[in-house]
């Protein structure tokens, strides 16, 4: 009886599967990264867009709520926005400032349209003009509107090279 020497079955991946398989990630990653890195830049954008929106709306609504006028200041240098009198909502032993790089890092106040860089609101929910805030991020920008009525509304972002959708620019003053 001869019997024929098997070798056993081997199961597994080769050195050259296992190269490919990482070549073809490593291709992916290569393509995505852009389109991953844009999608978090906007984001951190809009998240900061948001707050600022939010802000301005709950300072608007404690000016109705308390018959008492709130103002809203910004330092464009500081990159912030502080509500003098008021406490913060969370930390009520802290006056209410914002300091956008400490929850966003990177986003700046580009410009704000406010004279002397203020915003009031009337104890009847009305600001003291119609402005905006721009906020930047690298090339990414979105504007935070308030118009006569005491809307805050934000725009779409969009980039450098593209104009904003929504509306013509307000003359603003400019920060570094």
């Amino acid at each position: 009886m001869n019997r024929a020497r098997s070798r056993p079955l081997r199961s597994g991946f080769t050195y050259a599967d296992v190269m490919v398989a990482l070549l073809m990630v490593a291709i992916l990653a290569a393509v995505a990264w852009p389109s991953l890195h844009s999608y978090a830049s906007r984001q951190k954008l809009v998240q900061a867009g948001r707050r600022l929106a939010a802000d301005l709306r709950w300072s608007r609504l404690r000016a109705v709520r308390k018959r008492q006028t709130i103002t809203v200041r910004f330092s464009i240098r500081e990159n912030s926005y502080t509500f003098p009198g008021q406490a913060d909502p969370l930390r009520k032993q802290t006056p209410y400032r914002v300091v956008l790089g400490t929850f966003s890092p990177g986003v700046r106040i580009a410009a704000v349209s406010f004279a002397n860089l203020r915003l009031s609101w009337s104890p009847q929910g009305l600001p003291s003009q119609a402005g905006e805030i721009l906020l930047r991020y690298g090339s990414w920008r979105i504007r935070v509107t308030v118009n006569p009525a005491g809307t805050v509304k934000l725009s779409e972002v969009w980039t450098e090279q593209s104009t904003a959708s929504d509306s013509t620019p307000m003359p603003m003053r400019i920060g570094p």
